[in-house]
């Protein structure tokens, strides 16, 4: 990758990009909040709040506002609570195995679904008078473009790559879940930078990196998708109707485990991967 500066063309068009499709995945959710809509709405936001930060420890400015922030932050963690509920009810209704409890769980999770869904409703409402997107309009990106422009790329994602390392080992050699999980969302921010400057290298190389950054992302996602479904089940309460917790938390854990194995695996060869990324 070269210092050089990017085109502010470039900058531009990816900053309306990323006002299109947050405005877009606010409207779905407002009106609809499913799996996809609600999973879009967050990773849009979590890709403005990577830009936002990647300006604030380059130049001091921010591209949002404290409140502005600290909304999306709460906001981000309602929907990641649904989004995680869909996925697991989906784990549960594909796991065939005759088991009371497995009822239970899912009949808990869907009561809180729906308290979840009017929840996410009324906080789509009032994300949508904060205005996010007012900075990323065409009259108001000039601002940010030119600091954007200069960013370092190899120095930025270099120090991104050293945030990933620095939980590689545990994840990877000591089994350590929770460790894992942090390496996961340190590597959601190394790819939304990574695909957010990606015009800035060769065309072919670069959709190539973008697809193993996402394919590493799904393993990873995977892999914590059993863990919480896990750690969900365990804490629910048996009811005289719904027995055998045990028998479902051994299924499910043997599922975490061969989920854990793959994406660690994927990490071995992925770091070496991600080195070569940076060093082009």
């Amino acid at each position: 990758m070269s210092e050089n500066s990017l085109p502010d063309s470039n900058i531009s068009a990816a900053l309306a990009l990323r006002k299109k499709y947050f405005e877009s995945y606010l409207k779905k959710t407002i009106k609809i909040p499913t799996c996809d809509n609600t999973h879009g709405l967050s990773t849009s936001l979590k890709r403005i709040m990577v830009i936002n930060k990647i300006i604030s420890d380059n130049s001091g400015k921010e591209l949002l506002s404290s409140k502005k922030l600290r909304e999306i932050k709460k906001f981000r963690r309602s929907l990641s609570s649904i989004r995680d509920n869909y996925e697991l009810l989906n784990k549960l209704d594909n796991i065939n195995i005759e088991n009371m409890f497995l009822a239970l769980s899912r009949k808990k999770l869907l009561k809180q679904q729906r308290s979840l869904e009017k929840v996410i409703r009324d906080k789509a409402n009032k994300l949508q008078k904060l205005h996010i997107a007012q900075n990323l309009r065409k009259s108001k990106r000039a601002e940010f473009i030119h600091l954007l422009s200069g960013i370092n790329l190899d120095d930025l994602l270099h120090k991104q790559l050293t945030a990933i390392e620095k939980y590689f080992d545990r994840a990877v050699s000591d089994n350590d879940d929770e460790a894992l999980h942090r390496l996961r969302v340190k590597l959601k921010t190394f790819r939304y930078t990574y695909e957010f400057f990606a015009f800035a290298l060769n065309s072919d190389i670069a959709v190539s990196n973008v697809d193993f950054l996402h394919k590493l992302q799904l393993v990873l996602g995977e892999a914590h998708d059993w863990y919480v479904l896990v750690q969900v089940v365990d804490k629910m309460h048996e009811e005289p109707e719904y027995t055998d917790k045990e028998l479902l938390l051994i299924y499910l854990k043997e599922m975490l485990q061969r989920h854990n194995v793959t994406a660690r695996d994927c990490l071995k060869k992925g770091v070496i991967k991600l080195k070569e990324l940076i060093s082009r």
